[in-house]
């Protein structure tokens, strides 16, 4: 499976610029999608447009820099998008192919960010509809006419009713959520799934494993300052009995892949821009946590990329789990 051009992703990847906010309250590696689409589905369009809310951001943000909005961010996006559709040979590994190509199933992508999922996928299945909800702004994927993305916070509650999508779906590869937001989040995809409808999500790890000293100074040193917010950061190793808890599912299917950061595979080197990326953005509550300047804290991640040479088989889990309602 193709990845989309790394080396043009790449280029983006200078330590003095900020793309975006990992530790939104939302989704860390996401920017948040605002889509001001007219159309609708018959019986699925929000209720009421209180719902359709800005996000309640946490005290988190103001640890960062950077423009949330900033149209180089997209490009994170793009490549969580297609680490995970590489890592997972596909969009997604639950058995409704069947579905989606011959009947009209509604499918909900949750925290969709600029909806590259939902593009994908309304290509493939062009019978179904596909709708993705987002809590605030950032640049959006062009749409299909099977396409919706609204503007809609899941830890407000949706304002689907019950029972209303064959298929609901979520992936992030980074940890964001506290444990009662996982619980809320989980809670409410049940909800507005019907009964033998399938919930699929995707979480990555916070550790990485076959790792040199700079790679686990800089995860223990994230893990730690997102541990004082609240922040549930082994969700990949959690999940599966939170929505065990819900006691909603008929069955409930886990499996591990292992996502390899560095040069030595295409999908590795893109997830190493992503992982420089993304730990730039914390640079000042990890470089005063880590009692680094700026400039040390630089000078660590360029140390980092020649660690990642030494180190072939580094890597971080992720974990899909498909649930199948009761």
């Amino acid at each position: 499976m193709g990845l989309c051009n790394s080396k043009s992703i790449a280029r983006k990847t200078s330590t003095k610029q900020q793309f975006f906010n990992p530790v939104d309250s939302y989704q860390s590696t996401r920017s948040m999608l605002h889509h001001d689409h007219k159309k609708t589905i018959k019986g699925l369009k929000p209720k009421n447009k209180t719902s359709t809310k800005e996000l309640k951001r946490s005290d988190i943000q103001n640890s960062f820099n950077g423009d949330m909005r900033n149209e180089n961010s997209i490009d994170l996006y793009e490549m969580e998008h297609q680490i995970l559709k590489d890592v997972w040979q596909g969009n997604f590994c639950c058995d409704i192919r069947a579905e989606l190509q011959t009947e009209k199933n509604y499918v909900l992508d949750v925290a969709c960010g600029p909806g590259h999922w939902i593009r994908d996928m309304s290509y493939e299945f062009p019978k179904s509809h596909f709708i993705g909800i987002q809590a605030s702004p950032c640049h959006k994927v062009e749409p299909s006419s099977n396409t919706d993305i609204f503007r809609i916070d899941i830890l407000d509650g949706l304002s689907y009713g019950n029972d209303s999508f064959d298929y609901v779906h979520m992936s992030c590869l980074g940890p964001n959520f506290s444990k009662s937001d996982w619980e809320k989040t989980i809670q409410e995809m049940v909800r507005v799934t019907k009964p033998q409808g399938i919930i699929e999500i995707v979480v990555g790890s916070c550790d990485c494993e076959n790792s040199g000293p700079i790679m686990k100074k800089l995860c223990n040193s994230r893990r730690a300052f997102l541990e004082t917010k609240g922040v549930e950061v082994d969700i990949s190793k959690r999940l599966e009995s939170l929505m065990k808890n819900t006691q909603k599912f008929v069955s409930l299917e886990k499996q591990t892949r292992k996502i390899p950061i560095g040069k030595s595979e295409i999908v590795g080197e893109m997830f190493q821009s992503y992982f420089t990326l993304m730990i730039e953005s914390y640079r000042d509550p990890l470089s005063s946590y880590l009692g680094q300047s700026h400039q040390e804290f630089d000078e660590t991640l360029n140390s980092l990329n020649s660690e990642l040479d030494r180190f072939k088989n580094s890597n971080f889990h992720c974990i899909r789990i498909v649930g199948k309602k009761l």
